[in-house]
This record gives structure tokens, C-alpha cells and sequence, in this order.
């Protein structure tokens, strides 16, 4: 994570991210599943004796991801929402919106999967969770959309919220 992260600071020094950046980020990231791939099959213990679940039982099983996304969708869209039409109410700035209330909304997902995890004590699940999602969303989603059109990086950020980015990975 760290390493995404610095690597999203030195691009973003210039204040945007072009293609050819969001090139190596999406590389960057392609690289990291397969190590995590690679590394995942030399240590977890298979039993491939065991027998296949029942027809109903995968279908079960596919009904409620199903069903659990929409929910999601739906949640998350409401949450979001909600929260961007009090905040603008109220007249907090774009960008405190878009860094609190969005940021919340969008995590908002795996936090829940991290104090699930936390509860039933998994905790290496909860923390590979949030490190798995911020590696994402800075070398996929970020390195996706760079793909498809620069991304404008705003100079406000290295006063403030790249220190943040940079410090948080550190604590993990």
C-alpha cells in the first residue's frame, strides 16, 4: 500500500495523472494480483478430494450475492445521496463533501466486512481488506480512468490530504 501510495504522490507531482501513468498504475496493480495470486497457491491448503456442493446450494449461494449487491447498491446510493443533499444544505464545500462524506460512503462496504471480520475474530481479514481496497482504488480505479482521460490533481491536496495518504499506510 505504501508503495501505491508513493507512487501516486511522484504522478501526482505535476498535478494530474496522463495516460501513460495510468498505465503503470493498472500494470502495477495487474503485477500485485498475481503476486497475490501466486504467493496465496504456495501457502493455503487445498483438499481437492472433497466433494462438490449441490446444485441448490450454489444457486443458494449465487441468490444471496445477488441479492446482497443490490442491496448494497441501493444502500450505498442512498447513503451517498442523502448525505450530499444535507451537506450541501448546510453549505459545506465541494470538496469537504467529497472527501468525507463520499470517501465514508464509498468505504462504507468494507468497513462493514472489517468489523464483521473483527467480530468473529479475523482480524488479518479485516486489515487485508482495507489495504486490499485502498490498492485498488489507487492503482485500479485511479489508473483506469487515467486510461480513459487525464485525471487533474489539485494542488490543495499536497497541503494537506497527501500527507494523510502518505502517513496512513505507515500505520498499518
Amino acid at each position: 500500500m505504501l508503495l501505491a501510495t508513493l507512487v501516486l504522490v511522484a504522478f501526482s507531482i505535476d498535478n494530474q495523472v496522463v495516460r501513460w501513468e495510468g498505465l503503470v498504475l493498472f500494470a502495477l496493480l495487474m503485477a500485485y494480483n498475481f503476486w497475490v495470486m501466486r504467493t496465496g497457491r504456495l501457502t493455503s491448503e487445498v483438499d481437492l478430494n472433497t466433494t462438490l456442493p449441490r446444485f441448490t446450494e450454489v444457486l443458494r449461494s449465487v441468490v444471496i450475492l445477488v441479492v446482497s449487491l443490490a442491496a448494497l447498491i441501493i444502500g450505498a446510493d442512498i447513503l451517498i445521496d442523502g448525505a450530499v443533499t444535507i451537506a450541501r444544505g448546510w453549505g459545506i464545500e465541494e470538496r469537504v463533501i467529497a472527501v468525507t462524506i463520499i470517501a465514508f460512503g464509498t468505504s462504507a462496504p468494507e468497513l462493514a466486512t472489517s468489523l464483521l471480520a473483527l467480530r468473529n475474530n479475523e482480524s488479518g481479514l479485516g486489515i487485508g481488506n482495507l489495504i486490499g481496497s485502498n490498492i485498488f482504488n489507487i492503482l485500479g480505479i485511479l489508473g483506469v480512468t487515467s486510461l480513459i482521460t487525464d485525471v487533474r490533481v489539485s494542488s490543495e491536496l499536497f497541503d494537506f490530504d497527501f500527507y494523510w495518504l502518505m502517513l496512513i499506510p505507515l500505520l498499518a
